[in-house]
C-alpha cells in the first residue's frame, strides 16, 4: 500500500538532492538501493563516551543566571531565528522523533514511571505543556529572568530533579511495577508490534556496540545504574535535534543556510547545559554542525536502529497514547502512517507493516510526504502553517473545562478489549 521503503542520505546528501526531488512521485525499494551513510569515526567513538553516562546523573549544580563560558550569543540568537522560522516543520519532526526516543527502554521508563502520559487524554495535557515551554526557549531568551523561556526552564528542571530523587529512591518493587505499562488492568494498546519486528528482524544493522539490551531494568538494580542520567538526556536532546539536521528537506525545512542549522544545535547546546548535561555528554558538538551531525548520525545507525530490533509492547501503548492526544488539537496521526514515513526517512523498508496498514494510515504517510517535500516549497505555505500550528496551540490551552471532560471520558477499544478479559 506504502510505496516507498528506502530513504534519503542524511545531512548534506539530502539537500544536494534539491527541489526537483521533492514533486519527484514516490519510488520502490527495487529501484532504490539504501541510501544510510556510514557513521564516522568520531560519531563512533562519542557513544562510548555517552554509554559512560549511564551511571552519571544529571548536573543539578548548574544555576539558571549562569551562562556557559562557550556561549556564543550570536549563533544563539541565529539558533532561534531559524526555530521560528521553521517552526511548524521543528515541531513537526518531534512527533516521529519521539518513536525514536521511546525505543530506549531506559529513556521511556521515567515517562511511564510518572504515570502522566500513559493514556491518550493524560498524553495530551503532558506534551501540550511541553511543545509549549519548547515553544517558549525558541521565541524568547531562556537566560533572562523575566522571559517565559527562563519561567519553563526553572519548571522543566524542577520536574527532572523530582523524578530523578523519587525513581532512584524507589524499591525494585515498585520500579518494577510503574515502569511497565504491561499487565494493567487498562490494558495495553499495541496491535502492530508483532508484524514490525518482522520487518525490522530483516534488517541489515550492526548490534555490536548498542547498549541497549545492557540497559534493562534488570540490570539496573544491581547497583550502578541511576535513573534520569547523562545518557537519557542526552539521547532526549538527540530527539530533538537529530531529524532537523540530518534529514531536513524530508520534514519541510528548505532553504535553511549551514549557519542557522548550526546555530539551532547552539541553541540546544545551551538547553542541553541549562537541564543538566555535562559538556562532555552533550550530543551538540562545539566543533560545529558536521560533528554534531557525526554524532546522530552514529546514534541513528549504531543505537537507534539496532533498538529497534528489541521494542516492547511499552513503546506502542506509549507511542499510540502522544499520537491519540495530539489528534485533540487538530492533529492527523495515525501509527502506521507515521511510522512508516519515519521507517522511509532512515532507510528501513517495512514491507510487513504496509500490508496491514489501513487507508488513513497510507493517507498519512503520503500526507507528510506531500507536506513536507512539496507543500512548504511554495512561498508563503511555511508562514502559513506556523501560523496555523500557533493558533491550534492557542486554542488548545484555552477549551473548555466540558470538552475536557469529554476527552478524558473517552473509551478506547483496547480498554474495552481489557475488561472482556
Amino acid at each position: 500500500m506504502c510505496a516507498l521503503e528506502s530513504g534519503p542520505k542524511s545531512g548534506e546528501g539530502a539537500s544536494r538532492r534539491g527541489k526537483g526531488d521533492a514533486r519527484s512521485p514516490p519510488v520502490t525499494a527495487s529501484s532504490m538501493a539504501p541510501l544510510a551513510r556510514t557513521p564516522g569515526n568520531s560519531g563512533v567513538s562519542f557513544l562510548g563516551v555517552l554509554s559512560e553516562g549511564s551511571t552519571v546523573p544529571l548536573d543539578t549544580d548548574v544555576p539558571m543566571n549562569s551562562k556557559p563560558p562557550w556561549l556564543d550569543e550570536d549563533l544563539l540568537r541565529k539558533g532561534r531565528e531559524f526555530a521560528t522560522k521553521y517552526l511548524f516543520a521543528v515541531v513537526s519532526t518531534q512527533v516521529p522523533a519521539l518513536a525514536m526516543i521511546f525505543s530506549f527502554q531506559s529513556g521511556l521508563e521515567p515517562l511511564i514511571f510518572t504515570g502522566k502520559s500513559d493514556t491518550p487524554y493524560k498524553a495530551y495535557r503532558r506534551y501540550l505543556s511541553t511543545v509549549c515551554r519548547i515553544m517558549s526557549w525558541y521565541e524568547t531568551d531562556f537566560f533572562d529572568k523575566k522571559s517565559e523561556g527562563y519561567r519553563s526552564m526553572a519548571a522543566v528542571r524542577i520536574m527532572h530533579a523530582s523524578v530523578f530523587k523519587k525513581m532512584n529512591e524507589a524499591s525494585r518493587e515498585e520500579l518494577r511495577s510503574k515502569t511497565t505499562v504491561t499487565g494493567r488492568e487498562t490494558g495495553v494498546w499495541s496491535t502492530h508490534l508483532e508484524v514490525l519486528k518482522k520487518d525490522f528482524a530483516e534488517m541489515d544493522v550492526d548490534e555490536s556496540i548498542c547498549p541497549f539490551a545492557g540497559l534493562s531494568t534488570a540490570s539496573k538494580e544491581h547497583g550502578e545504574f541511576v535513573f534520569v542520567n547523562q545518557l537519557d538526556l542526552a539521547f532526549t536532546q538527540f530527539g530533538f535535534v537529530a531529524l532537523p539536521i540530518l534529514y531536513p528537506e524530508y520534514f519541510g525545512i528548505h532553504g535553511a543556510t549551514k549557519e542557522h542549522l548550526e546555530g539551532y544545535c547552539h541553541l540546544w547546546r545551551c538547553v542541553g547545559y541549562l537541564l543538566g548535561i555535562k559538556d562532555r555528554y552533550n550530543i551538540c558538538s562545539g566543533d560545529g554542525l558536521d560533528a554534531t551531525r557525526e554524532r546522530c548520525r552514529a546514534i541513528v545507525e549504531k543505537w537507534v536502529k539496532p533498538g529497534f530490533r528489541g521494542l516492547t509492547p511499552d513503546w506502542e501503548h506509549m507511542y499510540r497514547c502522544v499520537l491519540e492526544g495530539l489528534n485533540y488539537y487538530g492533529g492527523f496521526n495515525t501509527f502506521g502512517g507515521m511510522i512508516a514515513y519515519l521507517m522511509w526517512v532512515l532507510g528501513i523498508p517495512v514491507p510487513h507493516l504496509r500490508s496491514i496498514m489501513t487507508w488513513m494510515e497510507t493517507a498519512t504517510f503520503y500526507a507528510q510526504w506531500f507536506i513536507f517535500r512539496f507543500l512548504l516549497t511554495i512561498p508563503g505555505a511555511r508562514a502559513i502553517l506556523n501560523y496555523i500550528l500557533r493558533l491550534n496551540f492557542k486554542r488548545a490551552l484555552n477549551v473548555s473545562p466540558a470538552w475536557l471532560q469529554r476527552k478524558k471520558e473517552i473509551i478506547y477499544d483496547y480498554e474495552r478489549l481489557s475488561d472482556k478479559i
